[in-house]
């Protein structure tokens, strides 16, 4: 048992790793970076960045991923100015610890817990990075990657790997 929880353990390290490196990933999309320099904050949802990201958002990042939610893209204020869930553009997420995290602590990424998470409807575990400006080097906005809560059990619950080490299909026999 211990073996097996162990097991369940690094399982659940490895698929952190693995969506903390994506999130970093997509916050270092070039494509992203040179489209958030542009936006401005009047008229958020008529500007064509702001478009133009959001389809980028759905076509070429939330594709790559199905336990990805949703993805959504915060200017340095904190203003969503681009997201695959159209209703959250022009939402003001600076007090989500996602964005206090990466802004304030400086953090180069941060795993919110498994929360509730509004917006969505769903509990979810939401990552977030810095989007660092190609002008100037700074941080010029936050990339989340909301994930379905789901994703972790789907990963405990694989018994992959684990052999012979369930007896309960031998015990229920007797």
């Amino acid at each position: 048992m211990v073996a097996i929880g162990e097991l369940k353990a690094l399982r659940v390290k490895a698929l952190l790793n693995s969506i903390e490196d994506r999130t970093i990933e997509f916050g270092s999309d070039e494509y992203i970076r040179n489209k958030l320099n542009i936006i401005r904050q009047e008229a958020l949802l008529e500007q064509d960045s702001v478009n133009a990201i959001s389809k980028h958002l759905k076509n070429n990042k939330i594709t790559l991923d199905p336990d990805i939610a949703a993805i959504s893209i915060l200017n340095k204020a904190g203003v969503v100015v681009a997201s695959t869930i159209k209703s959250v553009i022009g939402s003001d997420f600076s007090d989500h610890e996602e964005y206090i995290q990466i802004t304030d602590i400086g953090m180069t990424v941060f795993t919110h817990r498994p929360h509730f998470t509004e917006y969505l409807g769903i509990n979810s575990l939401e990552l977030s990075a810095p989007i660092i400006s190609m002008k100037n080097g700074e941080v010029a906005g936050i990339i989340i990657n909301a994930y379905n809560e789901g994703l972790i059990d789907k990963t405990t619950n694989n018994r992959k790997g684990m052999g012979n080490s369930d007896r309960s299909e031998r015990w229920r026999q007797y």
